[in-house]
């Protein structure tokens, strides 16, 4: 079995990145918080100016290149450009946008290959939801999930636990609450969660979900 210590420190370390999303795009500073909803909800009214300011901004209140924010921020920019066909800022982080547009570096396939999952990629997923508005990133997060229930009862059942069933877990946890989170915020949302319905085969915990996320705003008045 894991040691306790262990398995402590990389739960800690998971549920913080678990409500990274949240710290990217919703800071208590009123400049990063007009800059987050800038972001947030862009996909709604996508304008050339709002895509200029974000960019201005990002690289005035990050000065750390190593700011974990940062690949999240990234992402967003490159998803608007490619979108809406318009270029990038010279200074806006070259050297990091051109590592995260080459497919043959370490960040160009953490980013593109779906195999890697992790909550880190859970941001990037929601990034390109923001950017873009396109149901297919919030799908691989809702995919994530689906998978909490299973991979609880994964990690309950097993004696020895190895720090992939606990990630597992985690990511799945994160992928949860940040689903929940964003569909009380997003109506679009909603109305994918409302198509989703319609498939066949769903799981009753993918239905419970999708359920939960088409029900709770109304739940909540």
């Amino acid at each position: 079995m894991l040691a306790r210590s262990k398995h402590y420190s990389l739960r800690c370390s998971i549920i913080l990145v678990l409500f990274f999303v949240q710290i990217s795009f919703a800071q208590t500073n009123g400049q990063m918080k007009q800059l987050g909803k800038k972001m947030t909800f862009f996909y709604q009214h996508p304008k050339k100016s709002n895509f200029e300011y974000v960019q201005r901004n990002i690289v005035a209140m990050l000065k750390n290149k190593k700011d974990k924010r940062l690949l999240a921020l990234l992402v967003w920019v490159d998803k608007v450009s490619q979108t809406h066909g318009w270029k990038i800022n010279e200074n806006f982080y070259p050297e990091a946008m051109k590592k995260l547009r080459n497919p043959q570096s370490e960040l160009g396939q953490f980013v593109s290959d779906d195999r890697i999952i992790n909550p880190t990629k859970l941001d990037v997923w929601w990034s390109s939801f923001f950017a873009t508005g396109e149901s297919r990133y919030v799908k691989k997060i809702f995919n994530q999930a689906q998978k909490l229930e299973i991979t609880k009862e994964t990690l309950g059942a097993k004696t020895t636990k190895t720090n992939q069933d606990v990630h597992n877990f985690l990511t799945s946890a994160a992928a949860t609450w940040s689903f929940k989170s964003n569909c009380r915020q997003h109506q679009k949302i909603r109305e994918f969660a409302r198509k989703w319905q319609q498939q066949a085969n769903l799981t009753q915990d993918a239905k419970k979900l999708l359920k939960i996320c088409i029900d709770g705003v109304a739940s909540k008045k």
